[in-house]
C-alpha cells in the first residue's frame, strides 16, 4: 500500500503547520502549473524517506536558506522524475 505524505511548515512552534508554496519555474526554467488553491505544493524528501534521495542541507548560520529535494503535487512522490 503507498502511503500518502505532505510536507508542512510551522513559524510558531508547530500550532499553525501550513503547506510549503510551490515554485513557479523548474531548475530549467520552465513554468510549473500547481495551483495553491487545489492542494498543490511543494513536498519534500528526507533521510527517513524509503527513497534514496538526498538529505535537507543548511548550516547553523543559514539565514532561512535551506536545500532539499523533493516533487511539486498533492503528495510526496516516489517517481524518478
Amino acid at each position: 500500500m503507498e502511503s500518502y505524505k505532505k510536507t508542512k511548515i510551522s513559524f510558531d512552534k508547530g500550532a499553525i503547520w501550513k503547506n510549503l508554496s510551490p515554485p513557479t519555474k523548474d531548475y530549467k526554467g520552465n513554468k510549473i502549473t500547481c495551483d495553491a488553491n487545489k492542494d498543490c505544493s511543494l513536498n519534500l524528501h528526507s533521510v527517513s524517506s524509503k527513497m534514496k534521495f538526498g538529505p535537507f542541507y543548511s548550516t547553523e548560520s543559514a539565514i532561512g536558506i535551506i536545500m532539499g529535494t523533493g516533487n511539486v503535487g498533492k503528495f510526496l512522490a516516489n517517481r524518478a522524475d
